[in-house]
């Protein structure tokens, strides 16, 4: 691997939306749906050896809107999507980037943010499908841009990645790719042949729906690694 370009990001971009707060009436049998997580994942290809760390990780991601709801809006602008994580200190093996489709997000329709914002911020029952929220995707391709330092060599490391909305899957998630190597005293490691894998979401048990996660997105981060095979 090149150690000044040793980071590769997934092929897919995820929708995920299963959670639910414990808020509401319960003689309805009524919740509130948290809004749906656009997803992407960024693998460092020097997860596995020594000193292979990115250090001082930063996120840019740009959005690219060719068309809008309002005639007077320009044909095509860029707007700054905002991360829960933008930065990582140490970015040693996994990194799942999130960004919530609420009423903020620039990713969705002007109809499904106003419903958001009269529904109190959470996610609009009737819209809780996975057909209703590809729907109501508005973008025409996601820019992503990382910056950091290699521990291996000290110099720059760059990548820069172009998803575009067909690339979203939504009710999906990223396969997990940390296992402990048996081989190696049960050391952490990453299965790179699962990068670009992807698994159903499970729906949530309370409360029937076709939605699946969304960018939760869509996994927690960090991945918690699967149990050691025996």
């Amino acid at each position: 691997d090149d150690d000044d370009n040793n980071t590769t990001d997934s092929d897919d971009v995820l929708s995920e939306n299963d959670d639910y707060e414990e808020e509401g009436d319960k003689d309805n049998n009524t919740q509130k749906i948290l809004c749906p997580i656009l997803k992407f994942q960024l693998v460092n290809q020097l997860a596995n050896r020594p000193s292979g760390e990115i250090l001082d990780a930063h996120l840019n991601v740009m959005v690219r809107k060719e068309q809008e709801s309002y005639p007077y809006q320009p044909v095509a602008r860029f707007l700054k999507v905002k991360l829960e994580e933008f930065s990582h200190p140490f970015f040693n093996r996994v990194w799942h980037c999130r960004h919530v489709l609420n009423q903020h997000s620039p990713l969705v329709s002007v109809q499904a943010r106003e419903m958001i914002s009269e529904n109190g911020g959470y996610w609009p029952s009737e819209l809780n499908d996975a057909n209703s929220i590809r729907e109501h995707l508005r973008f025409s391709s996601l820019i992503v841009t990382m910056t950091g330092i290699s521990n291996v060599s000290a110099e720059s490391v760059q990548i820069a990645r172009r998803y575009y909305c067909p690339d979203v899957l939504v009710g999906y998630n990223f396969a997990p790719l940390l296992f402990r190597d048996t081989n190696k005293n049960q050391q952490l490691t990453v299965d790179m042949s699962l990068m670009n894998d992807v698994v159903e979401q499970q729906r949530p048990k309370r409360k029937q729906s076709t939605v699946r996660k969304n960018h939760n997105a869509l996994s927690s981060l960090p991945e918690e690694p699967p149990p050691p095979a025996k």
